[in-house]
């Protein structure tokens, strides 16, 4: 029964990896606890390209002093530069606006929804000797299984 279980569970994951990829959607672990309680540390982010951002929606958006870093962080206002908007962010969780405006180029997408400390997991994953114990080897068993028929 444990097989096919695993085998229905990685199916689904699957299932919802495929949807995600069709629709454009980028997934993302938050590093910090600025945007908690309703984003902890430790969650992943989903994230959709947006074309219209306005205030109160919660945004990532590449830092400016180090593009591969990435921020999420709630529009608390919106301005307009010239032909293009700056947004002032800040984390639900911070005392002050963040320093430096984000400009609409920088902004990676809306967050769509959040999976609380579904990151720490992912990040444990990514040892690799979490991912010969907890992968590799069920793989294995599973493929046995399949290979000579599931009890």
């Amino acid at each position: 029964m444990a097989p096919l279980l695993l085998m229905k569970l990685l199916i689904v994951i699957l299932c919802i990896y495929i949807a995600i990829k069709l629709l454009d959607v980028g997934l993302f672990v938050v590093g910090t606890n600025s945007m908690a309680p309703q984003i902890p540390q430790g969650s992943i982010v989903a994230v959709a390209p947006a074309t219209i951002v306005e205030k109160g929606d919660v945004i990532t958006y590449r830092y400016k002093n180090n593009p591969a870093h990435l921020v999420t962080h709630r529009v608390i206002a919106v301005r307009q530069a010239g032909k293009a908007n700056l947004y002032t962010t800040k984390g639900d969780n911070n005392y002050y606006n963040d320093a430096v405006p984000v400009s609409a180029h920088e902004v990676v997408g809306k967050v769509i929804f959040p999976i609380p400390f579904l990151g720490n997991i992912y990040e444990l994953m990514l040892n690799p000797i979490m991912l010969i114990l907890f992968f590799y080897i069920p793989m294995g068993y599973l493929a046995g299984k399949l290979i000579n028929g599931i009890d």
